[in-house]
């Protein structure tokens, strides 16, 4: 017994900056109003409830519940967008199963008590926002400690912050299933053991565990993985082969899936969706049939999606020498964000549906905050530089916190942004205005039933 409490207590100690990000970045993600965001987010509940209650991947017994109570954009066949059929009749989430594969845990101890059911609305919504909060605390954690490795420890706690509460991570992945927090958590992971592995090589195999079950929550994080393995072939070639054994499960899993309920190996659910959802917004089938130098502008600094708006403290990063030039690994992450915003740009919606702020880029957030650490020191090194960060971070802050409390998808929806484009770019009516607006006039936020139509 001494001999616990003594390991017990050294773990405090050895710990205690964790051990504090853990609970602060817990409550801040926690003490938000319990919202149901819809759309992308309902199939990862209802399919992790059909691995706990049928021991499968599918939706068939949620269908007509779905139908009826998330009707969104549906196909011709009456299929909201979230839901595909597979070659063998079975209903099928749009999206990967890796999200529900993490979910998993925490939901099934929290259904042991609870008994989910069709029924169990608020209890389903809070048990999926207590477990968000977890991943992101534990992400917080994770770059706390790749950020040790690269800056100060008084920069490594500030950027963590930074991380947390200002940006999407706040007002997206924290709060509700969205595939980008279990995806920001694997990538975290995969860049923890490559960064460790610069000066403990036989770290970086185990960097393909988290970004093979990434691309099993994402298909779009198959580019990191792409950019991650030529990069250890170019750096750690010795290691190579050991990291391709560790991935091939995974990928294993994800073709297994693919050939039960597609009879290919290669298909995916968000692939045909997708398809069918940029027939109905654009009455074309191809998904990279975007404008890539408007999409690119808009999802850097449209008034309502910009991530230089909703975080502006990561304009930083080109006011300072670069910091991809100082180290491979900067090479890397840089190379890693240029790829997922020129997908991005170049996707039918780049405005990511009805969402707050830059969604459909969140997964590089741990990217940026990183190559930011890279310059650390000489962005923090004067007193005026001082103050323009302060300033930017406090700005970015203000603004994710009012996402954080505020957001109910009323301004996408009055304002119909997957038909009305322009109003993304409308500077007299961006969804930061509103939504500050809507607090100063003590407006009520949508109920669940006005939102979805129940």
């Amino acid at each position: 017994m001494e001999e616990f409490e003594y390991r017990f207590k050294r773990f405090l100690i050895n710990n205690k900056i964790e051990i504090l990000i853990a609970c602060l970045t817990f409550l801040f993600f926690s003490l938000t109003p319990i919202r149901d965001f819809g759309g992308d987010t309902v199939p990862v509940k209802y399919v992790t409830l059909s691995i706990i209650n049928e021991g499968n991947f599918d939706l068939d017994e949620y269908i007509s519940f779905l139908k009826v109570n998330y009707p969104y954009d549906p196909d011709k066949n009456g299929l909201p967008y979230y839901v595909v059929r597979g070659t063998n009749d079975h209903y099928l989430s749009t999206y990967g199963v890796g999200a529900p594969m993490i979910y998993y845990p925490f939901v099934a101890f929290a259904n042991y008590f609870l008994k989910f059911s069709t029924d169990s609305w608020y209890k389903l919504m809070l048990t999926f926002k207590i477990a968000s909060a977890i991943l992101m605390s534990l992400a917080s954690i994770v770059i706390y400690k790749i950020l040790r490795y690269k800056t100060s420890d008084r920069g490594a706690v500030i950027l963590t912050g930074a991380f947390a509460l200002c940006t999407n991570v706040w007002t997206i992945s924290s709060q509700a299933p969205w595939q980008h927090g279990p995806n920001q958590l694997m990538l975290l992971f995969a860049t923890y053991f490559v960064i460790r592995g610069e000066n403990e090589s036989e770290y970086i195999k185990y960097a393909a565990i988290p970004l093979a079950f990434s691309v099993l929550i994402r298909p779009t994080s198959a580019l990191f993985a792409i950019i991650f393995s030529l990069y250890i072939v170019w750096k750690h070639r010795d290691q190579f082969v050991y990291y391709m054994l560790m991935a091939l499960p995974f990928f294993a899993v994800y073709a297994a899936y693919n050939y039960a309920y597609f009879q290919n190996i290669f298909a995916s659910g968000q692939l045909i969706a997708s398809q069918n959802i940029a027939l109905i917004q654009t009455s074309d089938q191809y998904l990279w049939s975007g404008d890539m130098i408007q999409g690119m502008i808009g999802i850097l600094f449209s008034p309502s999606r910009g991530i230089f708006i909703y975080s502006p403290f990561f304009v930083l990063l080109f006011l300072n020498a670069m910091p991809w030039k100082r180290e491979p690994i900067g090479i890397l992450l840089l190379v890693c964000s240029i790829s997922l915003l020129i997908t991005a740009s170049l996707w039918f919606n780049w405005w990511g549906g009805y969402t707050y702020g830059y969604r459909t880029i969140s997964d590089i957030i741990p990217f940026i905050i990183i190559l930011l650490s890279l310059s650390f020191n000489e962005m923090y090194g004067t007193k005026w530089k001082r103050s323009i960060f302060w300033f930017l971070l406090v700005l970015a802050f203000s603004i994710q916190m009012i996402g954080a409390y505020l957001y109910d998808n009323s301004w996408n929806i009055e304002n119909n942004v997957d038909k009305n484009h322009d109003v993304l770019w409308d500077w007299n009516n961006t969804q930061i205005g509103y939504y500050i607006n809507k607090m100063l006039s003590r407006a009520p936020v949508y109920t669940n039933s006005q939102r979805y139509g129940d």
